[in-house]
C-alpha cells in the first residue's frame, strides 16, 4: 500500500510546505502540519482560514476516518504499542523562554501506555538535528487503548530562527519511534526576539496644509 511504500504514518501528521492566498490575492508559502489521512473539509486555500469549503466526504464517511486510520496503520505493521500526540505548542515564542506545553497522548495502540512514560522531543534545523533530547513530562496513570492522558513538557525556546519541533514518547530514554516505530509528530516552530528600542518625539499630532516645522 501507499503508505507502506513512502513510509507515511496512517495516524502521523507530517509537516509540509503548501500555497496560502491572502487577501489582495497573492500566494505565499504556508508550513502546516495536518493529519496525513483527513478530509477535504479540514482543508483551506485562504491565510488564516481552516477548513469551510466544502462537506467532503459527508458526514458518514467523515466519521469513519478514524475507523481508516486505524485499518490503515494495522496493514502497514503490527502496531501494539502506538500513540498519537497532540502538543499545545505555540506557533512562535521568545528565544530562551521556558513553556510549559500540554500534550495530549491518546493510546490508539492494543496495550496500556505505561505510568512513567515520557513525552519529549527533539529540535531540527532544515532537517538536521539542532536539539537531540528535550525535557520530558511524565505521564501520571497508565492509558488504556483508545484512552487519553495528559502531559506538560517545560519546552526551552531555541535561538532566532525556523525549526521543526518533533515530539515522541520515551521509556528508558529510548524513543518510541525506534522502539515501534510509533510515528512521531511535526511541528514548525519560530523563535522571535519582540523586544524593541523605541524612540520620543516631539511631532504635532496635527499639522495644517504647507506647514514647515522643525523639530
Amino acid at each position: 500500500m501507499k503508505f507502506a511504500q513512502f513510509g507515511i504514518a496512517p495516524y502521523g501528521a507530517d509537516t509540509y510546505t503548501h500555497q496560502e492566498q491572502r487577501s489582495d490575492g497573492t500566494w505565499i508559502p504556508v508550513t502546516s502540519n495536518p493529519p496525513n489521512i483527513q478530509g477535504h473539509r479540514d482543508s483551506n486555500y485562504i491565510v488564516g482560514s481552516n477548513g469551510g469549503q466544502t462537506e467532503c466526504p459527508g458526514q458518514a464517511l467523515y466519521a469513519q476516518l478514524p475507523t481508516i486510520r486505524s485499518l490503515a496503520q494495522s496493514a502497514v505493521a503490527n502496531y501494539l504499542n502506538l500513540a498519537a500526540l497532540e502538543p499545545n505548542l505555540p506557533k512562535a515564542g521568545l528565544a530562551g523562554a521556558v513553556v510549559p506545553v500540554q500534550v495530549t497522548v491518546r493510546n490508539v495502540g492494543v496495550t496500556p501506555i505505561p505510568a512513567g512514560t515520557a513525552v519529549s522531543y527533539k529540535i531540527l534545523v532544515r532537517g538536521t538535528l539542532y536539539v537531540a533530547q528535550g525535557a520530558q513530562g511524565l505521564i501520571g496513570a497508565a492509558i488504556p487503548p483508545g484512552a487519553i492522558g495528559i502531559a506538560t513538557v517545560p519546552f526551552t525556546v531555541p535561538a532566532i530562527g525556523s525549526y521543526i519541533v518533533r515530539w515522541d514518547l520515551q521509556s528508558g530514554g529510548s524513543w518510541w519511534n525506534g522502539l515501534y516505530n510509533n510515528p512521531f509528530r511535526d511541528m514548525a516552530f519560530r523563535s522571535a526576539d519582540w523586544s524593541a528600542d523605541w524612540i520620543s518625539d516631539t511631532v504635532p499630532k496635527t499639522w495644517f496644509t504647507g506647514q514647515t516645522m522643525t523639530r
